[in-house]
């Protein structure tokens, strides 16, 4: 059984690199996004008015 892990990473080798890298790459795209987001977290909408469907058509118009 390890003979056999041991030839397909040799075989594989550099895919397994790439993979690898695809991973880290997109983990850290990820973790700065969050990190980003988190700091520019803005105040949700509240709504102090609602409007019927025939206000809002007239405000359209």
């Amino acid at each position: 059984m390890i003979p056999k892990i041991k030839n397909f990473v040799k075989e594989n080798y550099t895919n397994i690199l790439y993979l690898i890298l695809l991973l880290l790459v997109s983990s850290f795209s990820f973790s700065i996004g969050f990190i980003v987001a988190r700091l520019e977290e803005k105040d949700p909408l509240i709504f102090e008015e609602i409007f019927s469907e025939e206000e809002i058509n007239e405000l359209l118009e």
